[in-house]
């Protein structure tokens, strides 16, 4: 009897991602194996697969989606993918009124604001509400420093340690909702097999371990992803 074992062994494959132009940091899942892998600057990457395994790709731009390894791709031991663009239907906007060449006719047209902030002119500023400035007990050091009596009362009761923390969950909740968003509910189920009502603190513990928020923010997905690996054992059923 001839065994069929060698007709499922993995191979790997080398990809590229073949249209776009944003093609680093795209996200790639092989369900079966729960391996993974995130495309170079140019769409390239390798990831591990046999016949007939699901790989599904994941990224801020294009739309997930997945293709299953077909006996020409195990063959050549390459694959070649095309990726739907992710685009967001705009509404019709009127790009300017009709002028009559009348300026007396044609000034009415013109509609007047009261208010002009940084997004009217395309300028980026921030609109957001001000953090509480965490003001030092003594300002300055020096000849006639003086001493701020409700910042030192603000430190001796914890008032400052509380603002502090505060903001810190915060910053990691606002990070475990984009971490959900980008990889999805699906992911930590089939790669690291973590139970559904537990999605939220696991993420919880990831986002406290050093440097995870920057990471994310900087874009540094293989730290992120050796961070999930490493803190799915502890939340294995």
């Amino acid at each position: 009897m001839i065994s069929l074992s060698c007709f499922s062994q993995e191979k790997e494959l080398k990809g590229k991602i073949i249209n776009g132009e944003n093609l680093e940091g795209i996200h790639i899942l092989n369900t079966r194996a729960k391996k993974f892998t995130i495309t170079n600057e140019k769409g390239e990457f390798y990831i591990d697969a046999q016949l007939n395994d699901t790989i599904y790709f994941n990224s801020l731009v294009y739309k997930t989606q997945g293709f299953q390894v077909t006996q020409q791709m195990i063959d050549n031991e390459a694959i070649a993918v095309a990726l739907e663009e992710d685009v967001n239907q705009l509404k019709e906007v009127t790009v300017g009124r009709k002028l009559t060449g009348n300026i007396n006719e044609d000034i009415k047209q013109v509609t007047i604001k009261d208010t002009i902030n940084f997004a009217d002119v395309g300028i980026p500023g921030f609109e957001g509400v001000p953090e509480e400035k965490i003001v030092p007990v003594v300002p300055s050091i020096g000849f006639g420093a003086v001493m701020d009596i409700e910042a030192l009362y603000k430190h001796i009761t914890g008032y400052y340690k509380k603002l502090k923390l505060g903001r810190k969950w915060d910053k990691q909740d606002k990070t475990i909702i984009k971490v959900y968003d980008l990889y999805g509910h699906d992911f930590f189920l089939d790669t690291y097999a973590i139970n559904e009502e537990k999605i939220y603190e696991f993420l919880l513990a990831c986002v406290e371990e050093d440097a995870f928020v920057e990471n994310f923010k900087n874009e540094n997905y293989e730290l992120i992803l050796k961070v999930f690996k490493a803190q799915s054992v502890n939340f294995k059923e």
